[in-house]
């Protein structure tokens, strides 16, 4: 097989490999980088955004098991540094491999995803589970070098593992193709600024059919949902896993129930869980049926797939989102919330809060909400410092990152 320089191998769902291919593809030379999607090339068919990438490498398609393993082997041993986008595995058999032949991992980079670092274990007490667990953590102890997607992640990563690997940081990139076309993105959808709203409390209005119809049990992204209304919309979590904690933040804002709200839940991917924990689509159910319950139908679950567009001009449309977790997620809804200068919060008591604070960032404390009176809690942001999140978003500037990474690996190679 065919000497290469750097393989890249990745999971063929395209939700958060499209804007890592689309980049390294348009950034990288091509003589030096191949691509490898840890399936057969059916797999378009389920991630049709696939078909836009050619020279792709897939698993050949066999039913005998040994002529895969052949060709992974190979394809594997070709490389001089394999880049693995991620550690979730899409079938056991990889877990296996990996850890039979971590002579792979020596000269592999494990770039992680977040709920590959911070989610990693099996929750099960089983003996199976068990099995897992061990092998997963030898597996990622045995990589020579690992590269972090978001600043503080190497923290995480001394936390749990042997602190013996290179480090590297490799933020994730949008699939934009201009450096700054995301940002340009957002701004074409920003509506016309609104006229400035008055605090208005539920005991001076009335229940509209206006705002029945914007809280209709379709639970998908509706043109009136596009539409802002009079009431105060506040974005809860940003998908359907548990560590989302719905009903605590729900819970929460309980005491605003009588205030002129709208409380919208997006619960599009996240079902299935990970690892057998987080999710479920009776835990969905059960969320939504809490939820119904404290605010009726000032409440709309969102369950539908959306359109890119759509949902950022539905984002123009929230004014505050409330989160609950203790490490970078939501990264895709975050960065973009913050740009457009929403109020957002996240609780103090984790890193990924103090980061954002100490780039200038305009962040509030989700633990505060039970003590704040409903004007404090929508009293708008505080201006930020866009600097970082402008650089965060910034192709040009995450993929600087990348190729300081491939260059200090050329050096490495050349030493070996």
């Amino acid at each position: 097989m065919e000497k290469v320089k750097f393989l890249s191998v990745i999971c063929p769902d395209t939700k958060t490999s499209y804007g890592i291919l689309s980049q390294l593809i348009s950034h990288c030379d091509l003589n030096q980088h191949k691509f490898f999607v840890t399936a057969n090339e059916d797999c378009r068919e389920r991630f049709p955004k696939l078909y836009e990438f050619e020279n792709l490498i897939f698993l050949p398609k066999t039913k005998n098991p040994l002529k895969k393993f052949v060709f992974f082997y190979k394809l594997l041993n070709s490389a001089d540094f394999i880049i693995f986008h991620s550690l979730y595995f899409t079938s056991a058999k990889y877990r296996w491999f990996y850890f039979l032949f971590k002579k792979f991992l020596k000269k592999g980079v494990w770039v992680e995803w977040g709920a590959d670092l911070y989610l990693w274990k099996n929750p099960s007490v089983s003996f199976k589970a068990k099995i897992k667990n061990y092998m997963d953590k030898v597996i990622r102890e045995s990589f020579k070098y690992v590269a972090f997607t978001f600043p503080g992640n190497d923290v995480e990563f001394s936390k749990q593992f042997r602190p013996k690997s290179k480090m590297f940081y490799t933020p994730m990139p949008n699939p934009m193709s201009s450096p700054t076309g995301l940002m340009d993105y957002i701004d074409a959808l920003n509506p016309e600024k609104q006229k400035h709203k008055k605090i208005v409390h539920k005991s001076q209005v009335s229940i509209t059919p206006n705002g029945d119809i914007l809280c209709n049990s379709n639970y998908g992204l509706e043109e009136n949902m596009l539409q802002k209304k009079t009431e105060y919309r506040i974005q809860v979590a940003h998908n359907s896993f548990s560590f989302n904690h719905h009903v605590k933040l729900l819970n929460y804002l309980y005491e605003f129930e009588d205030e002129n709200i709208e409380l919208h839940l997006p619960m599009t991917y996240g079902v299935y869980g990970i690892n057998g924990a987080f999710g479920g689509s009776q835990y969905v159910k059960c969320v939504e049926k809490y939820g119904k319950k404290l605010f009726a139908k000032k409440l709309t679950v969102i369950t539908k797939n959306i359109p890119f567009e759509q949902y950022v001009k539905y984002l123009w449309t929230v004014d505050i989102a409330v989160f609950d977790f203790d490490r970078p997620c939501g990264l895709g809804n975050i960065r973009i919330l913050l740009y457009m200068g929403k109020k957002i919060f996240l609780p103090s008591n984790s890193e990924f809060y103090k980061f954002l604070k100490d780039q200038g960032l305009a962040i509030y404390d989700t633990n505060e909400i039970p003590n704040m009176t409903f004007e404090e809690f929508v009293k708008p942001p505080k201006q930020s410092d866009l600097s970082w999140i402008k650089d965060y978003l910034n192709n040009d500037s995450s993929m600087a990152k990348w190729q300081a990474m491939f260059d200090e690996l050329e050096k490495e190679g050349e030493k070996s």
